[in-house]
């Protein structure tokens, strides 16, 4: 068995990257030298966080070598091979993550099942098979987008009592992949056609999951959606 396994490697993993909603990759140039950087120190807490780090409990140097892996990611360099020692190690270490927890347990299951009947009712909204909810309140016209497509949307996130917007989460005249966005929006904005809006709640299998959560919000809450589809610019597909 190779040490360096793609299928052994640390589930800090690409999950990690797609927890984080598509708008954070979508269209927006690189900082600019000497721009805040209060960004990316967030979002490498929440890769620290998602890969359990304070848990692993590393020493000053195995820190210092975990750092230096990522940087020879970065730079597209190479590390030198394992020996049968290393290994060994690597492989203890891969023990220890996977018997790590991926998330706090929820302890508000019921809480969430309430919310989720009573959003049904009082919004009257529908409930997909997945357990999303949603209510097209203006349909549009045209094709509906698929998963291949790319599209323009705005995207207003609100807090669960729909009071208060989720700066973080919102974006106006998002342009992204549809299989690019969190699970319940890539399925809800393929129930929209062109210029439609809608409201979506996603319970929190189809948001992050068991994932990392972005900083200031509760692991496991649901998260409502208001979206209009504003442009879909389809996949190159001959039989479309």
């Amino acid at each position: 068995m190779s040490a360096r396994s793609p299928s052994k490697s640390l589930p800090l993993s690409l999950a990690l990257l797609a927890c984080v909603l598509p708008a954070v990759r979508a269209a927006e140039p690189p900082a600019p030298a000497g721009a805040p950087t209060a960004a990316y120190a967030e979002f490498g807490a929440i890769v620290a966080r998602g890969a359990h780090l304070a848990e692993l409990n590393l020493s000053e140097a195995q820190f210092a070598a975990f750092v230096a892996g990522l940087r020879s990611v970065r730079d597209g360099g190479a590390l030198p091979p394992l020996d049968a020692a290393d290994g060994q190690a690597l492989a203890a270490l891969q023990q220890r993550v996977a018997q790590l927890p991926n998330a706090p347990a929820p302890a508000h299951d019921d809480r969430l099942a309430q919310y989720l009947r009573s959003a049904r009712q009082d919004l009257q909204m529908h409930q997909s098979d997945s357990g999303l909810l949603y209510r097209i309140d203006h349909y549009g016209g045209g094709p509906r987008p698929r998963a291949s497509d790319v599209i323009v949307i705005n995207l207003l996130a609100r807090t669960p009592d729909l009071e208060n917007k989720i700066p973080g989460l919102s974006r106006s005249n998002l342009r992204t992949k549809v299989s690019d966005l969190l699970p319940g929006l890539a399925e809800g904005v393929q129930m929209m056609a062109l210029g439609a809006r809608a409201l979506f709640i996603l319970p929190p299998t189809l948001s992050f999951g068991t994932g990392a959560w972005p900083s200031g919000l509760e692991p496991g809450m649901p998260l409502p959606f208001e979206i209009e589809l504003v442009e879909v610019v389809p996949a190159e597909d001959p039989a479309r």
